[in-house]
């Protein structure tokens, strides 16, 4: 027997929110928007993500690469945390991970737009 979108939802949104607490993902604040939570994707594979938490979208991605699948070379350094300072923790995004993310794009963007070398910026 199927569960009507409403009994779908019921169950769904705790499971959800359970999930996103253990992965310590769960925010009471909006969804990001902004520069240091964009990552290049092709259409597909970026519908396919919705809500997932990082390590899901990390365990996609580096399959979709291994696969052959062109994914842009900044993307993927995002997913394996090249921009971190620290990353011994892979499964999560962090708010340090997303800091240092933004530095880098920031640093290139004022690079490209200056001319200035990175040991200037």
């Amino acid at each position: 027997m199927a569960l009507s979108q409403q009994d779908a939802i019921a169950v769904f949104d705790p499971l959800y929110d359970r999930l996103l607490a253990f992965f310590q993902e769960k925010t009471d604040e909006e969804a990001d928007h902004g520069i240091a939570n964009l990552a290049l994707l092709d259409e597909h594979t970026n519908k396919s993500y919705r809500n997932a938490v990082f390590a899901v979208k990390r365990l996609r991605l580096l399959s979709i690469d291994q696969a052959g699948i062109f994914v842009p070379l900044c993307t993927r350094n995002v997913f394996l945390k090249c921009y971190s300072p620290q990353a011994d923790n892979v499964i999560f995004w962090s708010p340090e991970d997303r800091e240092a993310y933004q530095s880098a794009i920031i640093k290139t963007l004022v690079g490209f737009f200056t001319g200035r070398t990175e040991e200037t910026i």
